[in-house]
């Protein structure tokens, strides 16, 4: 086999390999669109863009977080929902946590400049797709924890 076969091959697998773990991860993500994800990754055509998540001390998220510490990535999909009529934020977006594909619970929102961003990516008529990335802060024994997610826009 050749050099170059090989190098394809492994660029494919890579390829493959991503796809999968981004579909695995977004509850609104199509095999196609990961694989779309991944190839533009690859030939650095699509940029994916970091963020965390914020609110997560207020309410149950800290719970929540507990609860999917030990989880698989996979197993932990997101959802935005948009609460126009937030007193503090009309951009502002609540995150939803899918886990095991049966149990949801708000972690907390996306940060107030991500949200704005987000927002006026839809309106431009592009799509925002978005998976969970981890949970962070597991090392500090009753420390805060806190959570990241990947997002690109299409």
């Amino acid at each position: 086999m050749s050099s170059n076969e090989k190098r394809r091959r492994r660029i494919a697998s890579f390829v493959t390999k991503e796809a999968w773990r981004i579909r695995k991860s977004s509850c609104d993500i199509t095999m196609q669109e990961a694989f779309w994800i991944a190839w533009g990754r690859v030939k650095c055509r699509l940029k994916v863009l970091k963020s965390r998540i914020t609110g997560v001390s207020y309410g149950f998220g800290q719970d929540v977080l507990r609860d999917i510490k030990d989880l698989q990535r996979e197993q932990i999909k997101l959802a935005f929902y948009p609460e126009p009529q937030n007193p503090y934020d009309r951009n502002a977006m609540a995150v939803i946590a899918i886990i095991n594909g049966n149990r949801t619970a708000k972690i907390g929102y996306v940060p107030r400049h991500t949200a704005y961003q987000i927002n006026e990516s839809i309106d431009r008529g592009k799509r925002v797709l978005a998976w969970f990335d981890g949970v962070v802060g597991q090392h500090i024994p009753n420390g805060m924890l806190g959570c990241r997610f990947n997002y690109v826009v299409v």
